[in-house]
């Protein structure tokens, strides 16, 4: 599930998210990504671990599919 939020303000070490649906959630500072200000707008994918080890897996396929065929073509 693809979330999307936009940072509203900082109150101290929190970071005041604010999604599209009206919820609002106060996110430690130190987990937000550097150099985003207030305005800026998040996306929050969440998975459950089965998809996430999905993803993982197709990816590292991906990676050794492009090492296989980068050797091939030498």
């Amino acid at each position: 599930m693809d979330l999307q939020a936009t940072i509203d303000r900082f109150e101290g070490d929190k970071a005041v998210l604010v999604f599209n649906d009206g919820v609002v959630v106060l996110w430690p500072k130190a987990k937000v990504p550097a150099g985003i200000s207030e305005g800026s707008t998040l996306f929050i994918s969440l998975k459950d671990r089965e998809e996430a080890e999905t993803e993982k897996r197709t990816a590292a396929k991906n990676i050794l599919n492009e090492i296989l065929d980068a050797e091939q073509e030498e």
